[in-house]
């Protein structure tokens, strides 16, 4: 008897202990994992010439069943440490990483198609943190992550920005309103570098309210390679985001690009605009139109050889089905005019295009 209740003290007087214990050990395991799987099927109206899809890497193939993005993620937050590790694979993939190539093989090229993000952060002083790796582009709107997007394609303008970025960042938030970042970049949307010179990036984003938030992004950098002329490229981004009401969305983006011309030095410019709204009809139901506009007559960043360059307006509207908040269900229309002829199908060249998708998405 007596030794039983010897043993039934030594417990209750070791229960918050080992408690205390666990507790610590939960602390010190600060690693989150996550899943995401977008699978989708797209469609044009009129037949193309190739399965690749033009002008786009978001349901980048026609009339298949793929994975335009699916990735493993492991990610640290904590109070003085920050990171994530994502590899990845889809058909976005393979279409924005079709670049990365050199001549020179010690370089990481054969191996980064995989490494979505790739980082490791530490807050250096009260709320500065230093970001060395591979992360996120920080231009824009939309995020390669479908799931996070009014619409689940990307616009024009998010097609030509960087995706990703190589490098090293500061971010600083001096209020909880205002947080800056300025980034030191291999180049625009690289891991292989082109050239031996460094890009720079900026960001300054303001919450005037929690429904009224503004960005302004800036790029400037060489984007040239090492045996061809310097081709300096300046690019300013500005979105607007505005929730109306709890159920009504609102944001604005805004771009303008220019770079240097190696055949006169002079400078090309182009410019890029689109409109976003997103009504949440009811909590498992959304529906999302976006109208775009990307003018770049002098072809600096999309070349079509056509007498009016790349001059293209556009249209989508997006239905969202969101049983859980996990998983979307959606379907999306968007159509393309252009100034010239420039979409090539099976049959001609024309200057309308249409595109159905249908996406599924999980995010764990």
């Amino acid at each position: 008897m007596i030794r039983a209740l010897a043993i039934f003290f030594s417990a209750a007087l070791c229960a918050p202990l080992l408690a205390q214990t666990e507790k610590a050990a939960s602390e010190t395991k600060p690693v989150k994992f996550g899943v995401f799987v977008d699978t989708y099927y797209a469609s044009s109206l009129y037949r193309p010439a190739s399965r690749d899809r033009q002008f786009l890497t978001q349901a980048a193939r026609d009339s298949e069943f793929n994975i335009n993005l699916a990735h493993l993620d492991a990610t640290v937050d904590t109070d003085r440490l920050r990171g994530r590790l994502a590899l990845q694979f889809g058909t976005s993939v393979n279409a924005n990483y079709q670049y990365e190539s050199t001549g020179e093989k010690y370089s990481n090229q054969f191996s980064v198609r995989n490494l979505q993000e790739a980082f490791a952060g530490y807050r250096l002083f009260d709320k500065l943190w230093l970001d060395a790796g591979i992360f996120f582009g920080h231009i824009g709107f939309e995020s390669w992550i479908s799931h996070d997007n009014w619409n689940y394609t990307r616009a024009l303008q998010a097609e030509n920005t960087p995706y990703y970025s190589t490098g090293a960042r500061l971010s600083y938030e001096p209020t909880r309103a205002l947080t800056l970042q300025i980034l030191v970049l291999n180049g625009w949307q690289t891991i292989t570098s082109t050239n031996r010179d460094k890009s720079l990036g900026t960001q300054v984003a303001y919450e005037f309210t929690p429904r009224y938030k503004i960005i302004y992004n800036m790029f400037a950098g060489n984007v040239a390679t090492d045996d061809s002329y310097s081709r300096y490229r300046f690019y300013a981004n500005l979105v607007m985001q505005f929730l109306a009401t709890d159920s009504w969305q609102f944001a604005l983006m805004a771009d303008a690009g220019i770079q240097k011309d190696t055949a006169d030095y002079g400078y090309r410019h182009w410019y890029t605009a689109a409109i976003y709204a997103r009504y949440l009809i009811a909590p498992q139901f959304a529906a999302a139109t976006r109208l775009e506009y990307f003018i770049d007559p002098n072809q600096a960043m999309i070349m079509t050889t056509t007498p009016h360059g790349f001059q293209v307006a556009g249209a989508s509207l997006n239905f969202d089905y969101m049983p859980e908040a996990a998983y979307r269900l959606r379907v999306e229309y968007r159509n393309f005019f252009s100034k010239d002829g420039i979409y090539q199908d099976s049959d001609s060249i024309r200057a309308q295009a249409h595109l159905v998708t249908m996406g599924v998405s999980l995010k764990l």
